[in-house]
């Protein structure tokens, strides 16, 4: 998904955090500097 000021994607590999169980994650990156914005 493409906005005015960010890219959001998905992360193909299925990943593990304390805050996230099992599974896909989604990945914001912001256009301008391509710096990584949010995880979700």
């Amino acid at each position: 998904m493409v906005t005015k000021t960010l890219v959001v994607m998905g992360d193909p590999q299925l990943t593990t955090t304390p805050e996230h169980p099992r599974g896909a994650m989604l990945r914001a990156y912001e256009k301008a500097t391509g710096k990584k914005s949010a995880r979700c």
